[in-house]
């Protein structure tokens, strides 16, 4: 009967110990996942795993234990309702997770030990199996009922075969509990009934039986989450091929829309100096008509004319070295003869339209600048100015230019009195193709921007409380880089 018994544990242990050995890859795995159910399970395999050892130890070294007592015994079935009560926290752990339970389980466990410690010392042999019976009775309840609810939303086939290990140990369980009621006073492993031997059995192998089975849902579980990753890493390399296709796309509509933008910058910032020899060209005309001719106005209006080309030939270079990322040509100007150039391209316009157009160079300073792309953002900002008092009808139009030192550069400013920059577009104003004039191409602020911030400085516009809008811009001063 000793060897039986012994042997018996034993090789529960040893097989729990496969259990534990065969499903570590698939543990682990959870445990990096911060499941806290794949803990609880492992700590009831060892747990339970140690107990059959334990009582495998006890009974091989004790003849006589039961009549002597032996605190072996303690050990061994506190380890055993360890395992119990762990695996009803994994089986918990399915649908609610409480990180305070373990606390509760180790507290059950201390006034377990005391407990069956004190009933071993008094004798009560047939009163600690019904204990530990009924305490294994309402762990396994607990535990079918956690895993029928689960399952009744989750199709796990390992957790339903679970369930019915549990209700065979459960019904073994109460078997033993009523044999053991019946069994009276047992001092040594000979008196103990054989029936109650056989439950014992079989409830231990029912046992081994629901690790085995917890282990395959472990293993489940993990072939799930590889199936799911590989799902999703053909779905990232989908979604990738799916950007490069776009990002290829994109590019050539890049391409496409570039040369789009370079005709309509072209186009837009050419209107000026083209009317400008339109305009002359006219009065060139008219002069050589008249006679005698003037020779004085001939020469001073192709003068212009030459101007006005130079111009037009300047903004075709100055655009293009924008689109192309080129750095365009730098020179030293005076404050006062950038003004008095912009003065000369727009003054006769503004004036044949009846607006007031004003420049004052408050300050005696030279700036290292493309002077024929910060012209055009001068152009483009009084030409804004215009269209939107023409627009308003606004009975005495006025464009006001200034400038002022702010210690790093100078700070320029375009004012007007007209009726100022719409809600609306205010948040999108310097976007490319955004416009808030009728006809307008959405290239002039774009291009006055990107011109602004080449040259290390920025743009921005302030809406006026009476009317009017004031579009600033800084440009920092500068020194030319000599070549040695």
């Amino acid at each position: 009967m000793q060897v039986s018994f012994t042997l018996f544990f034993f090789l529960m242990g040893i097989v729990l110990s496969g259990i534990l050995l065969g499903s570590f890859t698939y543990i682990q795995d959870e445990s990096s996942s911060q499941n806290r159910g794949s803990k609880y399970w492992l700590l009831s395999l060892v747990s339970t795993t140690l107990g059959y050892f334990v009582f495998s130890v006890a009974i091989g070294t004790a003849p006589n234990a039961i009549k002597a007592h032996s605190f072996i015994f303690t050990v061994a079935n506190v380890l055993y309702v360890g395992g119990l009560v762990f695996q009803v926290l994994f089986c918990h752990t399915l649908r609610y997770n409480n990180p305070k339970s373990i606390w509760f389980a180790w507290a059950f466990l201390i006034l377990f030990a005391m407990e069956y410690e004190y009933a071993r010392g008094a004798g009560y042999f047939s009163l600690r199996v019904i204990q530990v019976a009924l305490i294994s009775l309402v762990c396994q309840v607990w535990q079918i009922i956690d895993l029928w609810l689960f399952t009744r939303r989750n199709q796990s086939i390992q957790l339903r075969l679970l369930a019915a290990c549990t209700v065979f140990e459960a019904l073994l369980v109460i078997a033993r509990a009523l044999l053991a009621s019946k069994t009276g006073n047992v001092e040594t492993l000979e008196q103990i009934p054989v029936s109650l031997l056989v439950v014992t059995f079989g409830f231990s192998a029912f046992n081994v039986v629901s690790y085995l089975i917890a282990a395959g849902y472990w293993a489940e579980q993990n072939v799930a989450k590889r199936t799911e990753a590989r799902i999703e890493n053909e779905k990232v390399k989908a979604l990738l091929h799916e950007r490069d296709a776009l990002v290829g796309s994109l590019l050539k509509a890049n391409k496409n829309s570039t040369t789009a933008a370079i005709s309509a910058s072209i186009a837009h910032e050419l209107n000026q100096p083209i009317a400008a020899i339109d305009v002359n060209m006219f009065m060139l005309e008219r002069a050589l008509e008249a006679s005698p001719v003037d020779t004085q106005k001939v020469e001073a209006l192709m003068a212009s004319i030459g101007a006005d080309n130079q111009r037009a030939a300047n903004i075709i270079r100055s655009i293009g070295s924008i689109f192309k990322n080129n750095a365009a040509p730098h020179q030293t100007i005076a404050v006062g003869d950038l003004l008095a150039s912009v003065m000369r391209i727009a003054g006769p316009d503004c004036k044949a339209k009846g607006i007031e157009l004003i420049a004052e160079a408050g300050v005696d300073a030279n700036l290292y600048i493309d002077s024929t792309a910060v012209q055009q953002v001068f152009l483009n900002l009084i030409a804004n100015s215009v269209a939107a008092l023409q627009q308003a009808r606004a009975p005495s139009g006025k464009i006001q230019i200034s400038a002022s030192c702010i210690g790093h550069g100078v700070r320029f400013s375009v004012l007007d009195n007209g009726p100022g920059i719409p809600a609306q577009y205010q948040s999108r104003i310097f976007e490319l193709m955004q416009s808030n004039k009728e006809g307008g191409s959405g290239l002039g602020l774009w291009l006055c921007k990107h011109i602004i911030t080449e040259h290390g400085g920025a743009i921005w516009f302030e809406n006026q409380q009476d009317s009017g809008v004031q579009f600033n811009f800084e440009l920092p001063y500068s020194t030319p880089i000599v070549s040695p």
